[in-house]
């Protein structure tokens, strides 16, 4: 789901994806006055969130003309909640969002990291299985690391404000891999990694100009 969201004073356009999406754009409503446009490319999530949101879009958006219905300059928050790695190009999608930013507008991504520790036993292993869910979903066609997001967002228009991190602990982890089968030293190394324990991160970012 993409949503775009206009609040009492403010216009906002935020970019998520799956049902939690639904249901932000329906607290949004709900509590905040907000007036809520998605853009969703499942043809039943989009019938539900008819229901919720003030607007709502179906199509896919790196091919949707969204020029014909979003506001240039005029959203205070274009919102990605693991979106990003789903998109065939999200570079040219972040450098097209940057026309649609009022002036001291921001982004919010959440981006899987591929540099968590199961990522890489799992990859020492020589596995890289993908799951239903989680850092190897099986429809992710990107994947980042904290130097690769930041590469992103500076190269489509953006300067990074601050990163945030939403931490799991490798036991806790969907991957799955055989710790048992590393040596000591080369465990205590991965988990020593400064990402290692970083899920996912948390990215805000404005206009670079």
């Amino acid at each position: 789901m993409h949503m775009g969201v206009n609040a009492p004073g403010q216009d906002e356009f935020f970019c998520c994806i799956h049902h939690f999406c639904i249901w932000v754009g329906q607290v949004l409503t709900e509590n905040a006055g907000c007036k809520v446009t998605g853009l969703e490319i499942d043809e039943q999530a989009c019938k539900v969130a008819q229901g919720l949101l003030w607007r709502v879009f179906h199509g896919d958006v790196e091919t949707l003309d969204l020029e014909k219905f979003l506001t240039y300059d005029g959203y205070d928050v274009i919102l990605c909640l693991d979106v990003l790695e789903h998109m065939r190009d999200p570079w040219k999608f972040l450098h097209r969002s940057t026309a649609w930013l009022a002036p001291g507008g921001y982004l919010i991504a959440t981006i899987p990291n591929m540099a968590h520790a199961s990522v890489l036993l799992e990859l020492l292993d020589g596995k890289f299985t993908y799951r239903e869910l989680g850092l190897l979903d099986r429809n992710h066609l990107r994947f980042f690391t904290l130097t690769s997001i930041e590469q992103m967002f500076l190269r489509t228009g953006y300067k990074i404000d601050f990163i945030d991190r939403n931490c799991v602990e490798l036991k806790y982890v969907e991957l799955n891999a055989d710790l048992k089968s590393f040596p000591p030293e080369v465990l205590t190394f991965v988990q020593s990694l400064p990402e290692a324990t970083t899920y996912q991160f948390i990215v805000k970012a404005s206009l670079s100009s």
